[in-house]
């Protein structure tokens, strides 16, 4: 009977794992697309005019407008992106937008490993404005 019962904990927690790690596998994807979707929001937010009066060739000039803001309004425009948060921006170039996403989110069996509070996933994207090629 105990080696019985034994199989049945050990299967359940292969079972649990494989369920908790698919999870958390699909859900730092959705986090990396929507931090694409972020950082694509956010660099077309540059002012093209400005930069085209300033002069296309002086990169360091090239202002990003309010980058952050558009890419933050683009994740709370979806209430399923509405827990994910920028961490961190950063303009390289004067022309590239970097962007550090975090969000928190619960497993499935996640208690039964240790993460009952939830796993924290990051994901980093950038862009590069499109009117500079």
């Amino acid at each position: 009977m105990p080696l019985i019962l034994g199989f049945f904990v050990l299967a359940f927690l292969m079972v649990a794992g494989s369920i908790a790690a698919s999870d958390a596998y699909l859900d730092q994807r959705a986090l990396q697309s929507s931090c694409d979707g972020a950082v694509l929001a956010g660099v077309n937010a540059i002012d093209e005019q400005l930069a085209f009066t300033r002069g296309v060739g002086l990169y360091e000039s090239i202002p990003l407008g309010p980058a952050r803001e558009a890419a933050q309004a683009y994740l709370d425009r979806d209430a399923s992106r509405s827990a994910v948060r920028i961490q961190q921006s950063a303009v390289t170039g004067g022309s590239t937008l970097s962007l550090l996403c975090v969000e928190t989110s619960l497993l499935a069996f996640g208690s039964v490993f240790g993460y009952g509070d939830g796993v924290q996933h990051r994901a980093t994207a950038s862009a590069r404005a499109d009117f500079l090629d």
